[in-house]
């Protein structure tokens, strides 16, 4: 609560509401939630260099940059000053790494105070500037599979590593650039922890490769069969006969 009152960052504020949100929300849902999350993401990603300029003339005119200044107003700063030369190289961009050498896209901000490298501070304008939509296309299909995986998941096991996904977006598409070496590393920490979270949840016979656990139907066969054959209890037989292995019955 004290981050949201009196922090500084506003990718952390943001992250802070959407993972508390994610853990709120009944398990069932959580999946749904961050499917939706990165469609509206992805959606707004597509079209941003070709809506911030208006939006920025527009809001400018009514007033409403003088809210929050110094994160809301000069994030649309500089994202309306990049725009434009990302439509000279809509398709391919103008190649990797070329972002922090434009010295001639970010020129006398209004609303943006900093003096350090350029850059649009969000990943979105960074790979449209430097790789076009094909960087967008390449960065949505990482993030389709990333959520893809996350969606096999069930417990904290889906809600650790989405929860981190949410918070490394968030703050790539608002206060921090992806090729700086603190980011990079704490990405690579992130992933770290999920795969430990991972391997702390998940059975052991999974993480094996056990030929039991990945065939379930077969193993539940099998132990019908047990059952059936008298070499089991008669209570785990009758159990097996009557829940379990209901597929399994003898016509």
């Amino acid at each position: 609560m004290l981050t949201l009152l009196y922090g500084q960052s506003t990718g952390i504020n943001l992250a802070i509401v959407f993972v508390a949100a994610m853990f709120a929300m009944p398990a069932k849902y959580r999946q749904h939630a961050l499917v939706g999350f990165f469609a509206a993401y992805l959606s707004l990603a597509l079209i941003a260099p070709f809506v911030v300029s208006p939006l920025f003339a527009y809001l400018k005119t009514t007033g409403w940059l003088v809210f929050y200044p110094g994160t809301f107003a000069a994030r649309l700063d500089l994202w309306q000053m990049i725009s434009p030369h990302i439509a000279e190289q809509p398709v391919l961009g103008h190649g990797a790494d070329t972002m922090r050498n434009a010295v001639g896209v970010v020129v006398n901000p209004t609303y943006y105070a900093q003096a350090d490298l350029p850059s649009a501070h969000n990943i979105v304008f960074d790979l449209w500037y430097e790789l076009g939509a094909l960087g967008i296309i390449v960065y949505g299909v990482l993030l389709g599979a990333i959520i893809r995986m996350i969606g096999r998941l069930s417990g904290s096991c889906h809600f650790v590593p989405s929860s981190y996904l949410i918070i490394a977006v968030v703050e790539l598409s608002v206060d921090h650039r992806i090729w700086l070496s603190w980011v990079l590393g704490t990405l690579v920490f992130a992933a770290g922890i999920c795969i430990l979270q991972c391997r702390s949840v998940v059975p052991r016979e999974w993480m094996t490769g056990s030929q039991d656990a990945r065939r379930p139907s077969q193993n539940k066969g099998a132990k019908c069969a047990t059952a059936y054959a008298g070499e089991v209890s008669p209570l785990v037989s009758g159990a097996y006969s009557a829940a379990a292995c209901a597929e399994f019955e003898p016509i």
